[in-house]
Order: C-alpha cells, then structure tokens, then sequence
C-alpha cells in the first residue's frame, strides 16, 4: 500500500514539473491558445527597486485572467487589483495594491506594485518594481481547470 502511496505521489510531481513552462515562447504560445496560466513568484530571488532594497521571504502565486501580447515590442503584461490589509508599508490599513506584471521576450520579468487609497484610490507611494526571471525568481505553469 504504501509504494501505491508513494507511486501516486511521484506521478503528481511529475505532473506539475510537466506542465512548467521554460520561456517566453512558450508561455506566449499557451497563452495564445486561450490557456490559463499560473505564476509563482519568489519575491526573494528577484532584485528591488534599489541595491539596498531587502525584500522579505515573501512568494505569491497567482492566474492572471487577461494577458496582453506586444508582438512589436516583445512583451506580454498583465495587471491585477486586491484589497489588502496587510502590506509591508502600511500594516494594518486597508488599501488596495495594483500590480504590473511585464514579461519580456529576453526572459525578464517585471512586477511594479501601487499601493492605493482604500478610498479614492490615490496612490500612497510612488512605483515599487521588482525584476525578475523567468525559471529563476518567477515561473509559469500551464493552470489545469
């Protein structure tokens, strides 16, 4: 019983290591198929916005449900708004933070970040960005409906 555990298992990972996709080319041709996709995040692997800028150990993941192809300039973007409570700046207080998200043919990856008045949608601060690569900081996975 327990090498059918243990079988199963494998087969799952396996699954999920299947369904990565390695690069620009590939994330754009399963986007252009009209599949989902899923993005993983290791906010730690990434560089900030300054040389000593620390980010903390923070990963998200997310499914973007709209992805814009720039097939003139070579990039694909996607952005996302939620309500938080809990960012890093302003702990405690409600707002909203948007996000950029820029994929680059050459493999760059970049997350610009908005914190925004819960109320009039303002911004509190100025553009927070994060660079990052794809299969190093950021990975991208075909989403299974």
């Amino acid at each position: 019983m327990r090498k059918l555990v243990a079988l199963a298992m494998l087969f799952t990972a396996l699954d999920g290591f299947a369904n990565e996709l390695h690069s620009y080319v590939k994330i754009k041709e399963t986007v252009a198929k009209g599949q989902l996709v899923r993005v993983f995040v290791d906010y730690a692997k990434c560089s900030g916005p300054s040389s000593g800028y620390k980010m903390a150990n923070y990963n998200s993941a997310y499914t973007p449900n709209e992805i814009a192809i720039n097939n003139d300039a070579g990039y694909m973007a996607a952005s996302m708004m939620h309500f938080t409570v809990n960012h890093p700046q302003y702990p405690n207080q409600p707002l909203y933070e948007f996000i950029r998200y820029t994929i680059a043919s050459n493999g760059d990856v970049s997350i610009s970040l908005i914190p925004l008045n819960a109320t009039d949608y303002t911004p509190l601060s100025d553009k927070i960005t994060f660079k990052c690569t794809i299969n190093e900081s950021a990975h991208f996975f075909i989403e299974k409906k």
